[in-house]
């Protein structure tokens, strides 16, 4: 009996499963990771998000590595009692394995003893406006890049220094 080829077109596509669809990375929830992270001070766990290549560009310095970054943020930190932390992703785009967003990455806290010009008590609040690359792997995304387009520093309420695009 010969069959329809319809049947046969049919049978031939079950037989084989479609391509698995490229995933595409919850970049809000890495950065909430991220986020949680800082707060806690789990800087392990914060270096594990980003690539053994990342390179983090930031405005009028070296480049931080993988190896340096949580350093460089931690160490920015130090002075801070943590109390916020947050991203809000304005532009994110990629396909497959690849995926850009346009952050701005804000932290919050309170000054716990007198550093430079700041004093015990003072407010800080901290933004940083970046354009950041994902990199997926067997679904493990790792941060490759972070290219600092710019910061503001508030003591206060008032702005103390601002550089580039915020």
């Amino acid at each position: 009996m010969k069959l329809p080829l319809q049947f046969v077109c049919i049978a031939a596509c079950l037989a084989f499963p479609a391509p698995a669809a490229a995933s595409t990375p919850d970049l809000d929830g890495l950065y909430r990771q991220q986020c949680s992270d800082i707060m806690s001070g789990a800087w392990g766990a914060f270096s594990d998000t980003l690539s053994p290549d990342y390179r983090g560009y930031n405005i009028g310095a070296d480049p931080d590595t993988r190896a340096t970054e949580a350093n460089s943020i931690r160490d920015s930190l130090a002075a801070l009692q943590l109390d916020a932390c947050a991203t809000t992703v304005d532009m994110r785009e990629g396909t497959g394995t690849n995926a850009n967003a346009i952050v701005h990455f804000r932290v919050e806290g309170v000054v716990r003893k007198p550093i430079g010009h700041l004093q015990a008590g003072d407010r800080v609040v901290l933004v940083f406006h970046s354009a950041d690359t994902w990199k997926g792997t067997d679904g493990v995304w790792l941060q490759v890049s972070a290219d600092t387009l710019g910061f503001a520093f508030s003591v206060n309420g008032k702005t103390v220094r601002q550089t580039g695009l915020i």
